[in-house]
């Protein structure tokens, strides 16, 4: 399960169905490869070797965690009680802090032809938040769908957010410039300078975070929010489609948000704007935002989500 010469849970598990093949590492629980039918990888990767480095590994594939997005003045309050956390976003908290889920080696619980499950035990106080929190993830593919199911049990009133960071190039290389996004959105979460939401979900309406037909991929960094509204009932459902190639990726997920980041700050060895991130989660800042769905675990529950890669390929 693990690799010699030192890289510590960076052996890929590889499992397969008749159209897909990917490749997962325990390292984050990092998904690393997405091959469709005859396609070049549709996921950005690093060199193993450099995957390690949190400077030029921007969480490629990983389970951001506990929390994944940002909390505001790196501080939330439950149930009375106020919790400190680590900044490492300006004043803010990003995926749970400098060390979050994506930064530490998972545990592979099982794995088979179709599927690996790995698994997280975060300690009570972990990164400054409250509980002991047990995360799993399972990949799992079925003809031309890949599966990522995640899961959350704690023994004290918490939050989680468990989200993954792919970068997507459905083309395989360049940018995605000539990419067509649709996302069943009809509204958003405004946020300030700093990316943190103000409170209120604004209308799509004649803004560019309008992609419910066919658009191009503007500068966007900003989490889209699902029918459901401040509820977050009905999930998101998106769509990405590179028409050069006829290559397609369907999206559902049950999450309420989805965060899409046309990675405006990737540098070397890819380029700017050279993959989007479709990351479907809890809305962002979700603990200290009353009006949201609210992102609060307690021991009597298990966070389940399921979210649903589909793919085709026109003739």
């Amino acid at each position: 399960m693990v690799s010699g010469a030192g890289l510590i849970g960076l052996t890929p598990h590889r499992i397969a169905s008749d159209s897909l093949i990917v490749e997962v590492v325990p390292y984050g629980a990092s998904l690393i490869g997405v091959w469709h039918r005859d396609s070049s990888n549709l996921v950005l990767r690093l060199p193993t070797s450099e995957m390690l480095d949190h400077h030029r590994n921007p969480h490629l594939g990983a389970i951001a965690g506990r929390f994944a997005n940002r909390i505001a003045s790196a501080r939330f309050i439950l149930d009375g009680v106020e919790h400190e956390l680590i900044a490492n976003n300006g004043a803010n908290t990003l995926h749970a802090g400098p060390t979050g889920f994506s930064r530490r080696t998972w545990t592979v619980l099982d794995a088979g032809g179709h599927f690996v499950r790995l698994q997280l035990v975060s300690g009570d106080g972990d990164q400054g938040f409250p509980g002991r929190l047990v995360a799993e993830v399972d990949y799992s593919v079925d003809g031309e769908a890949l599966s990522i199911t995640t899961s959350a049990s704690t023994d004290a009133p918490t939050v989680v957010s468990l989200a993954n960071h792919a970068y997507w190039n459905l083309a395989g290389s360049g940018t995605i410039d000539d990419h067509l996004l649709t996302v069943d959105a009809p509204s958003f979460v405004e946020v300030d300078d700093a990316l943190i939401p103000t409170g209120r979900l604004l209308p799509v309406d004649g803004t560019p975070f309008d992609l419910r037909h066919p658009s191009t991929i503007g500068d966007l960094d900003n989490c889209l929010v699902g029918p459901g509204g401040s509820v977050g009932s009905d999930g998101v459902t998106a769509q990405l489609v590179h028409p050069a190639s006829g290559r397609s990726m369907y999206v559902t997920t049950d999450l309420p948000g989805l965060q899409v980041y046309a990675g405006l700050h990737l540098g070397d060895p890819f380029v700017a704007r050279g993959a989007v991130c479709l990351e479907a989660q809890q809305l962002p800042d979700a603990p200290n935002q009353p009006t949201f769905p609210s992102a609060v675990l307690r021991p009597d529950e298990t966070d389940r989500h399921v979210t649903v890669h589909r793919f085709a390929l026109a003739d």
